[in-house]
């Protein structure tokens, strides 16, 4: 029985990529409302097993206030939500018909969005290949967390089924050397130039900060603060 859930999953994951593939293509692409610009998409269709726990996005399915700038062109007070497992980043929309829709919407025209509070973009990390981003900081230092979902099949006595991950986060510091990876405190301080390593472990210490666990707030203030130290 278990070899047969596996299948499943195995068969599960092998469809989900293949509509993933399918939305890169040209056939794909169309335009669903009045603005050719924001509306250029494809409609989401993701649909997960039925009886999985948990879901694909980063804020729990909640439509999300935001923004969107595409080829330069910023629209704001949009309802949002970001898919982290197949990076979509989906648009609800209300049809001249008077009906909702979903679309995906075009990653080949997006420079940036923003959902709520926090700011995503379009970034190369170091496979070179652009992906959505969420980015903390200005200045000459900022900090980029690549998120993620995954999914696996639970077993338990009498019955099975699919669940989502929490959100994850890969963490990268990005600086005149590029951007660059780091996973804790150690690393996090050893990206910087030796002689203010001592004062970036020293702020550490102060803020009684993990870099691991850092929310958005607290890792915009070291920031600031490493941004005011001397390369």
């Amino acid at each position: 029985m278990k070899c047969l859930y596996s299948l499943l999953f195995l068969l599960f994951i092998q469809f989900s990529v293949s509509l993933h593939a399918q939305s890169n293509l040209p056939d794909d692409i169309a335009v669903y409302g009045n603005d050719p610009l924001l509306h250029n998409g494809k409609l989401y269709t993701y649909f997960q097993p039925v009886g999985t726990e948990g879901n694909p996005f980063l804020n729990d399915n909640k439509l999300v206030r935001g923004s969107v700038m595409l080829r330069g062109v910023h629209y704001d007070s949009l309802s949002m939500k970001y898919d982290i497992f197949n990076q979509q980043l989906v648009l609800l929309y209300k049809t001249i018909n008077g009906q909702y829709t979903q679309i995906s919407l075009s990653m080949a025209w997006m420079d940036s969005f923003e959902l709520g509070t926090s700011h995503f973009e379009l970034m190369e990390l170091q496979d070179t290949i652009k992906q959505i981003v969420q980015t903390i900081g200005k200045g000459k230092l900022r900090v980029a967390y690549k998120w993620r979902k995954e999914i696996a099949l639970e077993n338990k006595i009498g019955t099975s089924y699919f669940v989502f991950s929490v959100p994850k986060r890969t963490a990268y510091l990005q600086d005149k050397q590029g951007i660059r990876k780091y996973k804790n405190n150690k690393t996090f301080v050893r990206l910087f130039d030796n002689d203010i390593q001592p004062m970036v472990k020293k702020r550490l210490r102060q803020m009684h900060l993990s870099v691991k666990k850092a929310d958005d707030q607290q890792m915009a203030e070291l920031l600031s603060y490493c941004n005011t130290l001397k390369p």
